[in-house]
């Protein structure tokens, strides 16, 4: 996902227009997944970079209305994998200080 390999304060542009990017394609494509959504909401963050507070913005400019539109998880074939609002909520509550390419 975007938010491992572009992790880095400095690159903040280009995370965020790759999220939103890969946002999208999942929209368009029916692909909106619980893994998806865990990921953006409960993966992990970054001291800088991928922060909570980024993260946590990114769910609620995306995924704020519940339930979410039937077009955006068409193609889900896999029930374990449909998105439940609890995979919006943060969870894990550690904070990396060592970025994934360091």
């Amino acid at each position: 996902l975007c938010v491992h390999s572009l992790s880095l304060p400095h690159q903040t542009n280009d995370r965020s227009a790759c999220v939103q990017q890969l946002i999208q394609d999942c929209r368009n494509n029916g692909l909106v997944s619980r893994a998806l959504l865990k990921e953006i909401a409960d993966g992990p963050v970054y001291h800088g970079g991928w922060t909570v507070e980024e993260s946590a913005t990114v769910i609620e400019e995306h995924f704020a209305s519940w339930p979410l539109p039937s077009s955006w998880t068409r193609n889900i074939t896999d029930r374990d994998q449909m998105p439940q609002k609890e995979d919006t909520i943060r969870k894990n509550n550690s904070i990396q200080y060592r970025y994934p390419d360091q």
